[in-house]
């Protein structure tokens, strides 16, 4: 006779068998371990990496007035092209040379470039692109050498005022 308490099977002997005559009502128990599973085994996994993005695209947009060295486009390639006054770093972000207005152009068809571009104008009036024989917009940095050399004569000036006030020790 067998008898299963949840995880124990107790077996018990007949006591008409010759085992049972010599040893009457012997009991052996033997244990038996069940287990369930809580949870259907996973394994490894060979996905579940990501990487951030990249934040490529388009950082300004038409009409929007830039100061020099903003990013106007972080791109792969060529899509967008350096116009006026844009500069074209070695991952070929566009980036502002000057401060103005963005423009984004094409060539005339009959050139038969299809290219877009990107462009600084300095007037939010301006229009691009420009005909070959209409003057080219730019600004050279200079500065007002008149006010430049007031500016330094004051200056050396009161260094040599400043100079004639010290005693000099010898």
């Amino acid at each position: 006779m067998a008898t299963i308490f949840r995880n124990i099977l107790i077996l018990s002997t007949s006591s008409r068998s010759l085992y049972g005559a010599l040893f009457p009502k012997t009991v052996s128990l033997q244990l038996q371990q069940q287990r369930w599973a809580s949870k259907k085994s996973g394994g490894s996994s060979h996905n579940g990496r990501d990487s951030p993005g990249q934040r490529l695209g388009l950082k300004k947009f038409s009409d929007e007035y830039v100061k020099t060295g903003t990013i106007l486009v972080r791109q792969r390639g060529t899509k967008f092209h350096p116009g006026e006054h844009v500069g074209c770093g070695r991952d070929f972000t566009l980036f502002a040379l000057e401060p103005g207005y963005v423009r984004f152009y094409h060539n005339p068809p009959e050139t038969g470039d299809k290219r877009h571009y990107i462009g600084i104008v300095f007037d939010k009036n301006n229009k691009l692109p420009r005909a070959k024989t209409d003057p080219r917009f730019r600004r050279f940095g200079l500065i007002d050498l008149v006010e430049y050399r007031e500016n330094l004569a004051q200056k050396r000036a009161k260094a040599q005022a400043e100079r004639e006030k010290k005693p000099i020790y010898v």
